[in-house]
Parts: C-alpha cells; structure tokens; sequence
C-alpha cells in the first residue's frame, strides 16, 4: 500500500537524516506538521501553493479568475484538490452525489480539475474555460459577457461544493462539539429561568400533581434530547469545505419585559460586513480635537475630511446589539405576546480560513448612481494579527484567535463596469498581483499597497502558535524514534486536515471504517487512497491529543467488515425487489387496475431515493446509502374535519396517484398513518339539497323551474364520477 502511494506522490518520503530535529522548526513553519512512522517524515501532500499560474480571460470570467485565485492559494483546500482524493471529483468518474444534479456534479468536477492545475506548479497559464461555462450552465446568471459578482461566485461555489462531497459522520465527530455542549447548558439555564417565570406569572393549581422541582427541565445528559440543538441531536455534515470555512454564530435574543433569552446556533462560510456610516462612526470614535464649533466648520470647509473606515469599525457594527421593535417586534415564549427585544450576535466557532466580504454593492437605485451604487470607502485592514478576541462568544474554546491575511479579491470601476483582480501570498511569503493572465509581483511594500478603496473580499488563514506547533511535532518526533512493528490506519483525509489547518479535530476514519473496526465494504474499491499505515503508537498518540470514539481510535487490519456487508447486501436485495415488483404493477393496464389512492409524494420521492440509492461521498452513516422512508402518513393530505384532500394541493406536487395493488404493497412493507385516501376525496363535496320555498298562496312554482327526473339521474352520475 505504501508504495502505490509513494509512487502517485512526486516528493518522497525523507530519510531519517532528513527528518526535522524536534523543536527545529522556523516560526514561519509552524502551520506544517508532518506525521511520522519510524523515524520518517510522511511527505504525504505537496500542497503549499506553489503560486505563478495565470488564468485567461474567456468573456468577462474576471470575477470567477480572481475566485478561482484566492481558493488556489487556500492551503486546505489546495491539498485536497493536489492529494488526489476519491470523494474529490476529478478522480472517480462514476461519483455522484447528494442529489440528481448532473450540472452542478460536471461544475465541481471542472473546479477540481482547475484548481488542481493551478496547485501543482507546472502549468504557467491555463485557461478557465470549463469551469465558467460549467457555471454558466449550472447557473444562467453567470452567462459570458456579462457584469457578474465575485463574491455571488465565491458563495456558489463553496455551498455547492460542500453541498456535492459532504458526507454524514457522527455527532461526536464535530470539531465544534465542546462549544456547542456549552451553548446547550447555557440555553437549558434560560429554560429553566424561563419556567420559573411562567410559574410565578400563573400559579399551579391546587390539584396539580407536579411540583416545582418536577416542572423544572432537566439538565444537559450525555445523549441531547429532541429540544437540544441541531447541530448535536443531527449528524454533522463533513466536507473539505466545512472543515476550512465553516463559522458559528450564537445569536442570543433577550426580552425587554421579563428577560427571557432565547439562545440560537447558526452555520455560515463567510462573514458580511457592512460599511457604517458617518452617523454610526460619532457614537464609536472620541472626536478628534476640542477645536470650538465655528473652527471645526471653518476646516471642514476648507478640508472636508476624508471618509476612512478600519475592518474594527465594521466589525463592530456587526456584533453592535440590535434593537426589536415595532414591526420586528420579538415574540416572547415566556410573555406570550411580541414586545421589545434586543438581538446580540458573537462568535462561538472560528473556521481556519476566515472570508470577510465588504458589503460594497447596494441593489438600491438612487437618482445620482443609477440602477445600483458601490461604496467605495477606504477600509483599512490588518495584514498579520487579526483578533477576533472582543467578538467571541464565553463558550468559544479559541485562546488566540488570531489571523492572518493571504489573499484579497479586489474590484475596480462602478457597479455597472468594472474589473477584479486578486493579490494573493504564495509559499515563500511573497505577495503577487493576479490580474487575469498578468502576474506582477507587489514588491516589498506590498502590504502597503494592498490598503486601496478596491478591496471587496479579504481571506485569512488562523495562525498556529510556535508552540503549538513544537509540542505536536516532539510527540509525534518521539513516537516515531520508537520502532513499533505493529501497524494501524488512519483515514488519509483526516491526515490532509492535519497537515493543512492548525485544528484537525478528533481522529476520524469515517471514510472507510465502520463502527465496528472493519472496513467498508463500497470503500474496498480504491482503499489505498483512503487509508494511511502509520504505528500503531502513533495512532495511539494521535487519538490521546485530539480525541475521538474508542471505536475510531484504532483500526488494525484492512479486513472488509462481515456484518456491515451482510446488512449492505440485503439493502441492496431490498431495492431490486421493490423496484422490480413496484415497476412490474405500474406497468399493469390502468383499465383493469386503476388509480384509485393518494401516496403523499415526500413519502414517495423519500422512497424513491432508497431504491434508486444516490449514493455519496462515503462517510459514517452514509456507506449504506439513502435509507427506506418510515410509514406513510396520510394524514398530511386530508382534512379531518370534513374528511377531504386539503385546499391547495396538487397532483404530481402534494401526491400522486397509485392503485390499489401498489398501495396494498407499500402498506405491506411500509405500514400506514391514517386510512387510505381514494382519488374520489378530490370531488368537491356533492351541495346541499334546496331547500323548498316557503308557502305562498300568491305564487306557484312552474313546472320548468323543478329538474326532471332525467336531468337528477345525470347530475347524481356526474357527482359520483372520479376526478382523473
């Protein structure tokens, strides 16, 4: 297995001459911490940018070359797209992924072999021709020749590409597991406050058979129940993606009658920024001189000055807490009723690569710029030592949140013209100009020349401490000096986060192991792509620093799994038989067998997946593909009080119609919620009978007005008539 590996890699492994005295590594360095096994340094990924590749311009594709630039030079996902993985795209032809979407699958493909291009320091020049027409076809907005966004291109690319390779692994696995148990103790303590109010605000009753301390909620378990956040009761949704730009923020909302606070988690790859106004800026910054009023307006006359902003102003406007009032007015578990709040956010979770996106566009119009604006404000920002510090939420485990900036997409001209272009930081820490196929180094004041009014997107990277960095590489350089003839596998996928970002998370072969210890059976195809031998006391030492479940820790053999098999044959069995025996009484004539029942159609394209079996990129959980719906329940399609289909619904959209044998068979596999549905609850309801007129003695009614009895026989045929 090693050497099918070494012989895909160009660097090979280094010699234990070579390999790196403990502690001798540079400051600079320290964000690059090889694995070890007997005394050699893994050279596992060449995937530092290597920088100096140009793109050309194929029909205003300015705005996805400067995109294309800044990820290129994203170490994370560089090493992904170089390493070669299975579950990248570019290499398994045949991979498919979470939905039937063959134009976004074909755009991920053709931005993997793109950036797979530009990081492997051959190519001086390449043409981005697939990836934008892709695009184009994908997403008709981005068409050729016209004026298009980067950073609208930035956000597709990292959601569908997140969306295509994410695989399902367990709760547990989720790097910001610590931070999200904190928030959930925290929520239950405002739960908690919240039913003491209620209790005090409605006294139980003398009959109540509940105390108190019984209607208290019970505190955090191992196990979140069902009212706990999404994020630890779900599994966690693991991508290359995720693991390098997903961010977390708390969103805490507080009641300005009874206090209560309801606490949120949300998910993002990207910060928006907004640019504060004048206005904003009086209530931040102390004014600049105690000059007298009429002196200060003499030199504002003269010298108006200048509009300058620092990234600080807008981050602070962003976590400033917001006001809910009027018609945003919060409604209040607690009160029962809107009434005012106020709105916090924080950060509780930092990616390894922070996106800030200056909100410089606006889609209102206005008499002076036209159709739309562009704010075109100075905003000074920090090159090296962003510190996130004063925005963290108290449950973040972040000691040092600082960051540095190695990438910029910048944008010249006016909303309705311009041009982007990208500087980026290469591997040897020189800043370069990529203005479409021109490259132009910046030069040594090149972090001065990157403060311009241009700047749009700013990307940087979280630093790793040096010693960080010397503590994990010692213990692994110890272990290594061990000789350890016994062996275990890592997923190489965990191994790319660990050389790549500073927080690999918990130790994880999700990818081709199962719970059990074996290995998967879809992931036997390719299986030296996903595993890595190293020592066993290495593995071992590598689950004591950064944790993961014990069954996880250490996988000693290469021996596909007996259970997990069996249980993958018989889904397979299940499918063919179903789909065979569903499709052979769909086939039947509809004269002899009719449709005469409502299936709910989410039950049924639930269904449908299960038997068609999309599968994904492998992950814990995922190796057995879609899995078979639960009951079917009707009962999201009548209306109980008049016993009839709900207003609203449609065919092929709310349901569809089956016969009586595919129902009698789903019902046999599946079970059913409610009673069955017939085709007749979609007729409107037959209409009361008339009523007769009162008596008069002024007044008969003719003979024409009253139906004859032919007529009442056809309308009562035409009332019991199915709709088809």
């Amino acid at each position: 297995m090693q050497a099918s590996f070494a012989a895909e890699q160009p660097a090979a492994a280094a010699t234990d001459a070579e390999a790196p005295a403990a502690g001798a590594l540079a400051e600079d360095e320290m964000d690059l911490v090889p694995l070890h096994w007997q005394g050699q340094a893994l050279a596992l990924f060449s995937h530092r940018p290597k920088g100096g590749c140009g793109l050309r311009n194929v029909g205003n594709s300015c705005y996805m070359n400067s995109v294309l630039q800044a990820l290129a030079h994203c170490p994370p996902l560089a090493a992904f797209c170089v390493g070669g993985w299975p579950d990248a795209g570019f290499q398994t032809a045949d991979m498919k992924g979470h939905t039937k979407n063959e134009s976004r699958h074909q755009f991920c493909r053709d931005l993997m072999m793109t950036l797979r291009e530009m990081c492997g320091g051959q190519a001086v020049e390449i043409s981005p021709r697939r990836v934008t027409e892709s695009a184009v076809r994908a997403v008709p907005e981005f068409r050729q020749y016209g004026q298009q966004d980067a950073h609208e291109a930035f956000s597709y690319i990292l959601n569908n590409l997140h969306d295509e390779l994410f695989a399902p692994v367990p709760a547990e696995l989720n790097r910001h597991r610590g931070v999200l148990l904190n928030i959930e103790d925290e929520r239950a303590t405002y739960a908690r406050a919240t039913a003491e109010y209620r209790a005090r605000q409605k006294p139980p009753s003398s009959g109540s058979a509940h105390s108190p301390q019984q209607q208290q909620q019970p505190a955090r378990s191992a196990s979140p129940g069902e009212d706990a956040l999404r994020q630890l009761r779900q599994p966690h949704a693991q991508s290359i993606v995720g693991d390098t730009f997903q961010t977390l923020w708390v969103q805490k909302v507080t009641c300005d009658t009874c206090g209560n606070k309801s606490v949120t988690v949300e998910e993002g790859f990207e910060l928006p920024l907004s640019l504060p106004s004048k206005a904003q800026l009086k209530d931040w910054r102390q004014p600049e001189d105690a000059s007298p009023s009429w002196l200060g307006y003499l030199k504002s006359v003269v010298a108006p000055p200048s509009h300058v902003l620092e990234l600080e102003d807008c981050l602070r406007a962003y976590f400033t807490a917001e006001k809910l009032d009027g018609a945003d007015a919060y409604f209040c578990d607690a009160c029962n009723a809107k009434s005012e709040a106020s709105k916090s956010v924080l950060l509780a979770g930092l990616p390894e690569v922070l996106c800030i996106h200056l909100k410089r566009f606006s889609n209102k119009g206005s008499w002076s710029a036209g159709p739309g604006a562009k704010n075109g404000t100075l905003v000074r920002f920090p090159v090296n030592g962003l510190d996130l510090r004063p925005y963290l939420h108290a449950s973040a485990a972040d000691a040092a949140p600082l960051f540095d900036l190695f990438a910029v997409v910048k944008h010249a001209g006016s909303a309705s013209q311009g041009h982007y272009i990208c500087c980026a930081k290469t591997e040897g820490g020189r800043w370069l100009e990529f203005d479409d196929e021109v490259i132009t180094p910046l030069g040594h004041d090149a972090e001065a020349q990157l403060q311009t009014a241009e700047a749009y997107m700013l990307l940087y990277r979280k630093r790793v401490t040096a010693e960080q960095a010397r503590r994990k590489n010692d213990a692994v350089f110890e272990l290594a000096t061990r000789r350890d003839d016994k062996l275990a596998y890592l997923a190489r996928s965990w191994a790319l986060r660990w050389e790549s970002m500073t927080d690999p998370g918990p130790v994880d072969n999700c990818t081709f192991a199962c719970e059990h210890g074996g290995v998967l059976h879809p992931a036997m195809k390719g299986l030296h792509a996903r595993a890595l031998a190293v020592s066993a006391s290495t593995a071992a030492r590598l689950a004591q620093i950064y944790g993961g479940p014990a069954p996880v820790q250490q996988v000693s053999s290469l021996d596909e799994c007996a259970v997990c098999k069996l249980e993958w044959t018989a889904l397979q069995e299940r499918r063919v038989d179903e789909h065979r025996a569903i499709g052979e009484m769909d086939r039947a004539d509809h004269d002899t067998h009719p449709r005469v029942l409502l299936l709910p159609m989410a039950w049924f394209n639930q269904w449908w997946r299960f038997i068609d079996n999309d599968q994904g990129p492998l992950g814990r959980g995922s190796w057995r593909g879609a899995l078979p719906p639960g009951p079917i329940d009707t009962t999201v399609l009548l209306d109980p009080a008049v016993g009839r289909l709900k207003p609203g619904l449609k065919d092929r959209v709310h349901y569809t119609k089956v016969s009586q044998e595919i129902w009698d068979a789903l019902v046999q596999w599946y079970s059913c919620l409610g009673q069955p549905v017939l085709v007749s609850a979609l007729s409107p309801p037959p209409p009361p009978p008339p009523q007769p007129p009162p008596p008069s003695s002024l007044s008969q009614p003719s003979q024409a007005q009253a139906p004859s009895p032919p007529q009442q026989q056809q309308q009562q045929q035409q009332q019991a008539i199915a709709v088809p």
